[in-house]
């Protein structure tokens, strides 16, 4: 047995220790506080392990964990190697989303906006990881992996171990060029801080493109494109090219053999067995919240809150066509009123045709005035009136709540043309975009709720009709908006084939609203 080194059974312990810890003791600090969080989940659910693997096996620290200085020029390629990977392995995950068709959901203080918080993220992500991180996956993992089997396993397998642990499905080939580059440089320079400083290169160049985006997100660098991967690559090759150059020539290490007692396969590679379902699990609740988050909702209704506005709240907008261009505007403006909520909304679009391949947008010219009521300990609807003035006449919708039902009637010149009643808590497909600024926003909430079209039209029937199916509203997530007030970072929010962008601080004004056909943008 190396006496330098853990044994490959210790090191596939450690590894799935680390695993649950990460789980189950890191996510409840990183519900907490994110960056404080993920510092603390760095330093407790990942290095003191390792450490503690370390003192418990007697291994001389130095030594075991090849804490060697590498002198200034590899240190400095190897910094250079993390700083130019990261652009390729960025493109990777673009890619990635793209083609997986989701962005797995930010939590709001993932987003550092004051000073503080680009500080906490940049120690998190670029000082306690790659400390952490190293010491466990290449100081002991690799360390051991590559005693017991050479080079290439050595460094792969590990880098493999590394990926997983990451709890990723679509980030997994983005990280895959990431891992491998490190455990690389570990070997070939023999030194864990050539492996920190990759490491501490990759992270420090994400976490301050993050922190530009956070503070200035009308100019993002431009580091997302295939000329930023590919100057990226021509860095990590070159860079590969000098290290082997600069690095003194590896001498191996003897191999661990087999000796007469030592535990069998299964014995030492069981903790690394017992990861792959986890890993599969974790995989597959992204998939779950990426893909298909309504299935989040599990029979959870929708349950507003009060918002406690205390002033009144002026939203105007711009209306535009699925080309983008501007077919009318509206101004709304919502107003509290002992115990109650009023929104007041004049509305005006042009005729418009807008046709790209074989699709065809084409509106018709109106006005409309919409006036809501809700009660304000709950959202719940008191009232609703819009009247609808086109070529054709005055489409009229009323609603009125009595004991928490809520009465609608459609009519037409003053002719009844329909009618439906509901519970007050069922959203109306006029007003929901404004009542849901009254929701508490969390990424990834899902929740049942009910909705209702005063004239939607039926194909079968050749006709407009009252309709009320149930959906699932989704806060998908973080996301940056650009609209005529500016750009800014907001809460995507999706209710069936609608989607709408609050504001990310209380009031939580509608930013962007997606009906299908038409798309509302703040311009004030």
């Amino acid at each position: 047995m190396n006496k330098e080194t853990v044994s490959i059974r210790a090191a596939n312990g450690l590894y799935l220790v680390g695993l649950i810890l990460l789980i189950s003791l890191g996510s409840i600090m990183q519900l907490t506080s994110f960056y404080p969080g993920l510092i603390a989940t760095e330093l407790v659910c990942i290095l003191a392990p390792a450490l503690i693997l370390v003192l418990i096996k007697r291994l001389p620290l130095r030594s075991s964990l090849r804490l060697n200085w590498p002198g200034w020029k590899t240190a400095g390629l190897a910094l250079l190697l993390g700083i130019g990977v990261w652009p390729f392995a960025a493109l990777i995950d673009v890619t990635m989303s793209q083609v997986m068709g989701y962005s797995m959901p930010m939590p709001a203080d993932a987003l550092p906006r004051t000073a503080t918080q680009a500080l906490l993220a940049f120690l998190a992500l670029a000082v306690s990881a790659p400390l952490a991180e190293e010491v466990f996956f290449r100081g002991l993992i690799q360390r051991a992996y590559g005693a017991r089997y050479g080079k290439w396993t050595g460094i792969l397998i590990p880098a493999l171990l590394f990926v997983i642990y990451h709890m990723r499905l679509q980030g997994l080939p983005a990280l895959l060029p990431i891992a491998v580059l490190i455990s690389w440089v570990y070997w070939r320079t023999q030194s864990l801080w050539t492996a920190m400083l990759v490491h501490f290169g990759n992270n420090a160049f994400s976490s301050l493109v993050s922190i530009q985006s956070s503070f200035n997100p009308s100019n993002p660098l431009p580091v997302f494109s295939i000329w930023a991967a590919l100057v990226g690559l021509a860095v990590v090759l070159v860079g590969i090219v000098l290290l082997s150059k600069t690095a003194p020539a590896v001498v191996e290490e003897a191999r661990v053999e087999t000796v007469e007692g030592e535990p069998g396969w299964l014995a030492r590679y069981w903790p690394v067995l017992a990861a792959l379902p986890i890993y599969l699990l974790m995989a597959l609740g992204e998939l779950v919240v990426g893909k298909f988050p309504e299935m989040l909702a599990m029979g959870q209704t929708l349950q507003l809150r009060d918002p406690a506005w205390s002033e009144p709240l002026v939203m105007n907008y711009q209306l535009n066509h699925k080309g983008g261009e501007a077919v009318g505007e509206a101004q709304c403006q919502l107003t509290p009123a002992a115990g109650a909520y009023a929104l007041d909304c004049n509305i005006q679009q042009e005729t418009f045709e807008y046709q790209t391949g074989n699709s065809l947008w084409a509106g018709e010219a109106y006005q409309d005035h919409l006036e809501v009521r809700w009660l304000a300990e709950d959202m719940s609807l008191t009232a609703l009136q819009r009247e609808r003035t086109n070529t054709k006449g005055v489409d009229t919708v009323k609603a009125q709540t009595e004991g928490g039902e809520v009465s609608l009637s459609v009519s037409q010149d003053g002719t009844a043309t329909g009618s439906l009643s509901f519970p007050a808590d069922t959203l109306v497909i006029e007003e929901w975009p404004w009542r849901l600024m009254g929701q508490t926003f969390s990424a990834g909430v899902a929740r049942e709720t009910s909705v209702v079209w005063p004239a939607q039209y039926d194909a079968s029937l050749g006709i407009s009709t009252i309709t009320q199916r149930d959906q699932v509203m989704v806060v998908i997530g973080l996301d940056t908006v650009t609209v005529p007030a500016g750009t800014m970072f907001t809460w995507k929010v999706k209710l069936g084939d609608q989607t709408a962008w609050y504001e990310l601080d209380a009031p939580h004004r509608l930013v962007k609203w997606d009906n299908g056909m038409i798309t509302y943008e703040m311009t004030e």
